[in-house]
């Protein structure tokens, strides 16, 4: 609900953190992970906010827990994380 309410892109963004972290917590377990979608609409939100460097940090996070050492990840997700760490630094 909050979400939906943000009145800024900055409240959305940090409400996105804060989703994106507590799915990737509680959803290690499940086959349907939400958490990575919402730490990614964080980014796209609000690139140059602090929260877009929580989230970049956090899905880097997610990606480690979900490709451990030895795991290929696909190249897609890796084109994607350069584009969303491009999106934080401009």
């Amino acid at each position: 609900e909050s979400l939906y309410k943000a009145q800024s892109t900055e409240e959305k963004a940090r409400n996105l953190f804060h989703l994106g972290r507590v799915e990737r917590i509680l959803g290690q377990s499940s086959f349907v992970l939400l958490g990575d979608l919402y730490l990614k609409e964080c980014i796209r939100t609000a690139p140059q906010s602090e929260w877009a460097a929580k989230c970049l940090s956090e899905y880097k996070t997610f990606l480690d827990w979900r490709y451990p050492p030895g795991t290929k990840r696909p190249a897609s997700l890796d084109q994607e994380l350069k584009q969303l760490e491009g999106a934080t630094r401009t």
